[in-house]
Protein backbone atom coordinates (compact mmCIF):
# COMPACT_ATOMS: atom_id res chain seq x y z
CA UNK A 1 0.00 0.00 0.00
CA UNK A 2 1.44 3.16 -1.12
CA UNK A 3 0.06 5.16 1.50
CA UNK A 4 1.41 3.36 4.49
CA UNK A 5 5.19 3.25 2.80
CA UNK A 6 5.74 6.86 2.75
CA UNK A 7 7.71 8.89 5.29
CA UNK A 8 6.16 11.61 7.21
CA UNK A 9 5.64 14.59 5.01
CA UNK A 10 6.05 12.03 2.00
CA UNK A 11 4.30 12.96 -1.42
CA UNK A 12 3.10 10.43 -3.92
CA UNK A 13 2.93 11.29 -7.60
CA UNK A 14 1.18 9.22 -10.14
CA UNK A 15 1.66 10.14 -14.14
CA UNK A 16 -2.06 9.56 -15.66
CA UNK A 17 -2.23 10.37 -19.31
CA UNK A 18 -5.77 11.56 -20.84
CA UNK A 19 -4.97 10.20 -24.13
CA UNK A 20 -6.97 6.74 -24.66
CA UNK A 21 -9.33 7.43 -22.20
CA UNK A 22 -12.73 8.77 -21.65
CA UNK A 23 -14.39 11.45 -19.27
CA UNK A 24 -15.91 8.37 -17.02
CA UNK A 25 -12.74 6.34 -17.48
CA UNK A 26 -10.57 9.37 -16.14
CA UNK A 27 -13.11 10.41 -13.78
CA UNK A 28 -13.05 6.60 -12.10
CA UNK A 29 -8.58 6.80 -11.60
CA UNK A 30 -9.14 9.70 -9.82
CA UNK A 31 -11.28 8.50 -7.75
CA UNK A 32 -9.95 5.19 -6.88
CA UNK A 33 -6.69 7.40 -6.10
CA UNK A 34 -8.54 9.82 -3.73
CA UNK A 35 -9.72 6.63 -1.55
CA UNK A 36 -6.56 6.31 -0.45
CA UNK A 37 -4.95 10.52 -0.53
CA UNK A 38 -8.42 12.25 -0.10
CA UNK A 39 -6.92 15.80 -0.50
CA UNK A 40 -4.98 14.85 -3.63
CA UNK A 41 -4.26 17.14 -6.68
CA UNK A 42 -4.36 17.28 -10.29
CA UNK A 43 -1.87 19.26 -12.33
CA UNK A 44 -1.72 19.81 -16.12
CA UNK A 45 2.08 18.73 -17.22
CA UNK A 46 1.68 19.29 -20.75
CA UNK A 47 -0.53 18.33 -24.04
CA UNK A 48 -2.44 15.18 -22.76
CA UNK A 49 -0.26 14.39 -19.75
CA UNK A 50 -1.70 14.97 -16.02
CA UNK A 51 -0.07 14.25 -12.71
CA UNK A 52 -2.05 12.79 -9.55
CA UNK A 53 -0.63 14.07 -6.20
CA UNK A 54 -1.16 12.72 -2.85
CA UNK A 55 0.42 12.98 0.20
CA UNK A 56 -0.19 10.98 3.59
CA UNK A 57 -1.83 13.79 5.86
CA UNK A 58 -4.03 17.03 4.61
CA UNK A 59 -2.29 19.28 1.58
CA UNK A 60 -0.51 22.35 4.04
CA UNK A 61 1.87 24.22 1.89
CA UNK A 62 4.15 26.88 3.46
CA UNK A 63 4.34 29.67 0.75
CA UNK A 64 7.25 31.42 1.58
CA UNK A 65 9.32 27.97 1.22
CA UNK A 66 8.35 27.32 -1.93
CA UNK A 67 8.85 30.38 -3.03
CA UNK A 68 12.65 29.51 -1.48
CA UNK A 69 13.18 26.41 -2.93
CA UNK A 70 11.83 27.07 -6.42
CA UNK A 71 14.66 30.06 -6.70
CA UNK A 72 17.45 27.51 -5.78
CA UNK A 73 20.48 26.87 -8.31
CA UNK A 74 19.34 23.59 -10.00
CA UNK A 75 15.68 23.76 -9.38
CA UNK A 76 15.34 27.22 -10.70
CA UNK A 77 17.15 25.92 -13.41
CA UNK A 78 14.94 23.31 -14.08
CA UNK A 79 11.75 25.29 -13.75
CA UNK A 80 12.97 27.82 -16.45
CA UNK A 81 13.37 25.17 -19.13
CA UNK A 82 10.10 24.61 -18.39
CA UNK A 83 8.77 28.05 -18.58
CA UNK A 84 8.00 28.69 -14.73
CA UNK A 85 10.11 31.37 -12.97
CA UNK A 86 7.90 31.88 -9.79
CA UNK A 87 5.11 29.93 -8.61
CA UNK A 88 1.94 32.14 -10.16
CA UNK A 89 3.49 29.82 -13.24
CA UNK A 90 3.99 26.92 -11.52
CA UNK A 91 0.38 26.61 -9.78
CA UNK A 92 -1.51 27.58 -13.14
CA UNK A 93 -0.84 24.08 -13.64
CA UNK A 94 -2.88 23.30 -10.43
CA UNK A 95 -6.32 21.48 -12.57
CA UNK A 96 -8.33 20.31 -9.45
CA UNK A 97 -7.10 21.38 -6.26
CA UNK A 98 -8.06 19.45 -2.92
CA UNK A 99 -12.23 20.82 -3.40
CA UNK A 100 -12.84 20.99 -6.86
CA UNK A 101 -11.17 17.21 -7.21
CA UNK A 102 -13.90 15.79 -4.89
CA UNK A 103 -16.70 17.13 -7.43
CA UNK A 104 -15.56 16.06 -10.34
CA UNK A 105 -14.46 12.47 -8.48
CA UNK A 106 -18.52 11.95 -7.70
CA UNK A 107 -18.35 8.71 -9.58
CA UNK A 108 -19.03 5.41 -7.74
CA UNK A 109 -16.64 3.70 -9.90
CA UNK A 110 -13.32 2.41 -9.03
CA UNK A 111 -10.13 0.59 -10.81
CA UNK A 112 -9.81 -2.37 -8.90
CA UNK A 113 -7.71 -5.45 -8.95
CA UNK A 114 -11.19 -7.30 -9.31
CA UNK A 115 -12.34 -5.22 -12.06
CA UNK A 116 -9.13 -4.50 -13.92
CA UNK A 117 -11.36 -1.56 -15.39
CA UNK A 118 -8.28 0.63 -16.92
CA UNK A 119 -5.98 -2.36 -17.66
CA UNK A 120 -8.26 -3.26 -20.89
CA UNK A 121 -10.15 0.06 -21.69
CA UNK A 122 -7.17 2.02 -21.83
CA UNK A 123 -5.82 -1.05 -24.88
CA UNK A 124 -9.84 -1.41 -26.27
CA UNK A 125 -9.40 2.75 -26.86
CA UNK A 126 -5.73 2.55 -28.47
CA UNK A 127 -7.18 3.13 -31.86
CA UNK A 128 -10.45 4.56 -31.07
CA UNK A 129 -11.48 8.14 -30.68
CA UNK A 130 -12.89 8.03 -26.93
CA UNK A 131 -13.05 11.78 -27.25
CA UNK A 132 -10.36 12.86 -25.82
CA UNK A 133 -10.97 16.87 -26.44
CA UNK A 134 -14.29 16.63 -24.41
CA UNK A 135 -12.43 14.89 -21.19
CA UNK A 136 -10.00 18.19 -21.78
CA UNK A 137 -12.51 20.39 -21.93
CA UNK A 138 -14.39 18.93 -18.94
CA UNK A 139 -11.42 19.08 -16.76
CA UNK A 140 -10.73 22.56 -17.63
CA UNK A 141 -14.28 23.15 -17.00
CA UNK A 142 -13.88 21.79 -13.47
CA UNK A 143 -10.56 23.74 -12.76
CA UNK A 144 -10.88 25.97 -9.40
CA UNK A 145 -9.11 29.04 -8.44
CA UNK A 146 -9.36 28.71 -5.12
CA UNK A 147 -5.80 28.02 -2.93
CA UNK A 148 -6.63 27.72 0.52
CA UNK A 149 -4.03 25.51 0.97
CA UNK A 150 -1.55 27.93 1.41
CA UNK A 151 -0.57 28.50 5.24
CA UNK A 152 -0.42 31.60 5.72
CA UNK A 153 -1.64 33.46 2.37
CA UNK A 154 1.03 35.18 0.96
CA UNK A 155 1.17 38.63 -0.96
CA UNK A 156 0.92 37.07 -4.37
CA UNK A 157 -2.55 34.72 -3.77
CA UNK A 158 -4.24 36.79 -5.88
CA UNK A 159 -1.80 36.54 -8.97
CA UNK A 160 -1.55 32.69 -8.70
CA UNK A 161 -5.30 32.69 -8.93
CA UNK A 162 -5.12 35.21 -12.04
CA UNK A 163 -2.59 32.63 -13.43
CA UNK A 164 -4.52 29.25 -12.75
CA UNK A 165 -7.58 30.71 -14.33
CA UNK A 166 -6.04 32.45 -17.36
CA UNK A 167 -4.02 29.09 -18.08
CA UNK A 168 -7.70 27.26 -18.37
CA UNK A 169 -9.13 30.12 -20.45
CA UNK A 170 -6.08 29.50 -22.49
CA UNK A 171 -6.29 25.75 -22.93
CA UNK A 172 -9.66 25.42 -23.68
CA UNK A 173 -9.15 28.92 -26.24
CA UNK A 174 -6.86 25.51 -27.87
CA UNK A 175 -9.26 22.91 -27.67
CA UNK A 176 -12.31 25.21 -28.97
CA UNK A 177 -10.07 26.21 -31.91
CA UNK A 178 -9.22 22.37 -32.76
CA UNK A 179 -12.39 21.15 -32.72
CA UNK A 180 -13.72 24.00 -34.99
CA UNK A 181 -15.80 26.10 -32.23
CA UNK A 182 -14.16 29.26 -33.06
CA UNK A 183 -16.50 31.80 -31.85
CA UNK A 184 -15.92 29.97 -28.11
CA UNK A 185 -12.14 29.64 -28.78
CA UNK A 186 -11.83 33.48 -29.47
CA UNK A 187 -13.83 34.18 -26.35
CA UNK A 188 -11.81 31.96 -24.42
CA UNK A 189 -7.99 33.43 -25.29
CA UNK A 190 -9.59 36.87 -24.75
CA UNK A 191 -10.27 35.98 -21.26
CA UNK A 192 -7.15 34.78 -20.71
CA UNK A 193 -5.17 37.24 -22.41
CA UNK A 194 -6.72 39.87 -20.06
CA UNK A 195 -6.14 37.62 -16.99
CA UNK A 196 -1.95 36.78 -17.58
CA UNK A 197 -1.44 37.64 -20.65
CA UNK A 198 2.19 36.68 -20.07
CA UNK A 199 1.06 33.02 -19.93
CA UNK A 200 2.87 30.28 -21.80
CA UNK A 201 -0.26 28.73 -22.79
CA UNK A 202 -1.77 32.38 -24.07
CA UNK A 203 1.68 32.89 -26.16
CA UNK A 204 1.53 29.71 -27.91
CA UNK A 205 -2.37 29.64 -29.00
CA UNK A 206 -1.03 33.17 -30.23
CA UNK A 207 1.63 32.09 -32.20
CA UNK A 208 -0.25 29.09 -33.39
CA UNK A 209 -2.80 31.47 -34.76
CA UNK A 210 -0.50 33.67 -36.47
CA UNK A 211 0.96 31.20 -37.90
CA UNK A 212 -2.20 30.28 -39.31
CA UNK A 213 -2.45 33.87 -40.88
CA UNK A 214 0.51 33.70 -42.21
CA UNK A 215 -0.50 30.21 -44.26
CA UNK A 216 -3.80 32.44 -45.20
CA UNK A 217 -1.24 35.01 -46.74
CA UNK A 218 0.65 32.49 -48.61
CA UNK A 219 -2.34 30.95 -50.09
CA UNK A 220 -3.74 34.24 -51.66
CA UNK A 221 -6.21 34.49 -49.03
CA UNK A 222 -5.25 37.90 -47.80
CA UNK A 223 -8.50 39.27 -46.31
CA UNK A 224 -8.74 36.73 -44.34
CA UNK A 225 -4.96 37.18 -43.02
CA UNK A 226 -5.22 40.24 -42.26
CA UNK A 227 -8.80 39.82 -40.52
CA UNK A 228 -7.06 36.92 -38.30
CA UNK A 229 -4.26 39.76 -37.76
CA UNK A 230 -6.77 42.35 -36.45
CA UNK A 231 -8.52 39.53 -33.94
CA UNK A 232 -5.05 38.43 -32.56
CA UNK A 233 -4.30 42.51 -32.13
CA UNK A 234 -7.40 43.09 -30.31
CA UNK A 235 -6.94 40.07 -27.91
CA UNK A 236 -2.94 41.10 -27.26
CA UNK A 237 -2.40 44.43 -28.60
CA UNK A 238 1.21 44.43 -27.09
CA UNK A 239 2.64 41.90 -28.16
CA UNK A 240 5.68 42.37 -30.57
CA UNK A 241 5.53 39.67 -32.94
CA UNK A 242 1.44 40.29 -34.00
CA UNK A 243 2.23 43.90 -34.41
CA UNK A 244 5.30 42.93 -37.10
CA UNK A 245 3.94 40.71 -38.39
CA UNK A 246 0.20 42.73 -39.52
CA UNK A 247 2.69 45.61 -40.70
CA UNK A 248 4.48 42.92 -42.77
CA UNK A 249 0.95 41.62 -44.21
CA UNK A 250 -0.11 45.27 -44.83
CA UNK A 251 2.84 45.69 -46.76
CA UNK A 252 2.17 43.04 -49.36
CA UNK A 253 -1.45 44.21 -49.58
CA UNK A 254 -0.58 46.85 -50.76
Amino acid sequence: HVRHRLSEGGVFCLWLPAYHLDTATFRAVVATFLEVFPAGTLWHAQGSDYLLVGAADALVVDPFALARRMTSGAVAVELANLGIVGPSDLLANLVLDPDTIITFADTPVRNTDDNALLEFIAPRRLLANPGEAELLLTLEESRGTTLGFFRPEPSWLDDARSARSARGSAIRSGLFFSTGRTQEGIAALREAAAANPSDLFVEQTLAANQRHADELARAGRIDEAIARYRFLLDVAPGRVATREGYDALMRLAE
